[in-house]
C-alpha cells in the first residue's frame, strides 16, 4: 500500500468518526429542521472556502502571521479543515433525512387519526338526520310552524357537518392512497342534473340563473359516478356560495376528443389575484369571502385535483375579483380502475 493509499484511508476512517460522532450526539446539531438546515450549511461553507483558499494560500497566509513555516503543515491543516466540513455537511444531510421521515410519520399520524375521528362522526350524525326527517315528515305527530323552523335548523346544520365529515374522510383516504376508483358506466348528463336538483332550493333562494349546455351525443362514459358526483357537487356548491343574489351560473359538459370537457362558471365574487396560486391547497379560501360566506371548508377544489390527477384528468380556472369564476375540468372518457382499501365518499 502507497502512502497516498494510506492517506486516504486515514481520511475515509477521520471522516466516518467525524459524522458518528456529530450524528451520535444531538446538541452541536440541534432537533427542529431551521437548526439542522444551519448546521448543513455551516458544513457547506467550509466546504466551499476550504475549496477556494488552496494549500499554498493557506501556507503563504500562515508563515505570514507567524502560525506555521512549513508547508506539509499547512496541508495537513487544510484537510483537517475539509475533513471537518465534510463530516458536518454528510451529519447534517443525515439529519434532515431522519426529521424528514419523523415529519411524513407525523403527518400520516395526524391523517389517520382525522379518519378515525370522522368514521366515528358519520353514525351519530346519521342517527340525527334520519330523526329529524321523521319528525319534518310528520311521523310522530304534527308540527307547528315555530318547532318546524327549529327542527329545519337541527337537519341543516347536521347536512353541513355531514359534508364536513364526508370531505374529511376523502382528504384522509386521498393523502393515505387508499382509496380505490371502481369505473361503470354512467350518464354524466343524468349525474349533473342530479346535482342541481339538490341545490334547487339555495338556488331560488338566490334568485340565480341557471345556464345549461349539454352535448345531447355524450350518453354514457365509463367512470367512476362518486368521481364525477364530487366535481359536480364541489363545483356547483362553490358557484352558488360565491355568487351575488340574482347571479347566474353556466354549466357545460361537451365532448373533447377522448375526453369530457366540464365548464362552470359564475359571475360572483371571484378569487383574488394574489391568492389564486393556492386555490388548490388544503383549506383554501379566499380573504374577499372569508367575512361575506361563513360557509364552506376550504377542501373541495384540493380534493377535485388529488383525484383527478389520479385518473390523468386535469383542473384549471379562470378568475377576476369580483367579475366571477369559470372552472374548467378535463375527464377521460375511458377512467381506469385502482385498487384500494377504502372508497370515496
Amino acid at each position: 500500500m502507497t502512502s497516498l493509499q494510506v492517506e486516504y484511508l486515514l481520511d475515509i476512517v477521520m471522516l466516518c468518526f467525524g459524522i458518528l460522532f456529530l450524528i451520535r450526539f444531538k446538541k452541536p446539531i440541534g432537533s427542529n429542521f431551521a437548526s439542522v438546515f444551519r448546521f448543513f450549511s455551516v458544513g457547506v461553507i467550509i466546504l466551499v472556502l476550504n475549496h477556494f483558499f488552496d494549500t499554498a494560500f493557506l501556507a503563504d497566509f500562515l508563515k505570514k502571521t507567524g502560525h506555521v513555516n512549513d508547508f506539509f503543515q499547512a496541508s495537513i491543516i487544510h484537510r483537517v479543515v475539509n475533513l471537518i466540513g465534510l463530516s458536518i455537511m454528510v451529519a447534517g444531510y443525515f439529519k434532515l433525512l431522519r426529521l424528514s421521515e419523523k415529519e411524513q410519520e407525523v403527518d400520516k399520524a395526524k391523517t389517520e387519526f382525522v379518519s378515525l375521528v370522522s368514521h366515528q362522526l358519520q353514525t351519530p350524525l346519521t342517527i340525527i338526520r334520519s330523526y329529524t326527517d321523521l319528525l319534518l315528515e310528520g311521523s310522530v305527530g304534527k308540527l307547528n310552524k315555530e318547532e318546524g323552523e327549529f327542527i329545519k335548523n337541527i337537519k341543516n346544520s347536521s347536512d353541513r357537518m355531514s359534508q364536513l365529515v364526508k370531505s374529511y374522510l376523502n382528504v384522509s383516504r386521498i393523502d393515505l392512497n387508499t382509496f380505490s376508483i371502481e369505473p361503470e358506466s354512467v350518464d354524466i348528463i343524468s349525474i349533473a342534473n342530479q346535482n342541481l336538483k339538490s341545490f334547487a332550493e339555495q338556488i331560488k333562494k338566490k334568485k340565480l340563473k341557471i345556464i345549461k349546455n349539454f352535448d345531447k351525443k355524450i350518453l354514457i362514459i365509463n367512470a367512476d359516478p362518486k368521481i364525477i358526483n364530487i366535481v359536480f357537487q364541489n363545483l356547483i356548491s362553490n358557484a352558488i356560495k360565491y355568487n351575488q343574489i340574482k347571479g347566474k351560473i353556466e354549466i357545460s359538459v361537451t365532448k373533447k376528443d377522448l375526453d369530457i370537457l366540464i365548464v362552470v362558471k359564475d359571475d360572483g365574487y371571484g378569487i383574488p389575484k394574489n391568492q389564486q396560486d393556492k386555490v388548490f391547497t388544503k383549506l383554501f379560501r379566499g380573504d374577499n369571502v372569508v367575512q361575506k360566506v361563513r360557509e364552506g371548508t376550504g377542501l373541495g377544489l384540493y380534493i377535485i385535483k388529488s383525484v383527478l390527477e389520479r385518473i390523468q384528468g386535469k383542473i384549471w380556472f379562470e378568475s377576476e375579483e369580483n367579475k366571477g369564476t369559470s372552472f374548467s375540468v378535463l375527464l377521460p372518457i375511458e377512467t381506469k380502475p385502482r385498487k384500494g382499501t377504502k372508497n370515496l365518499l
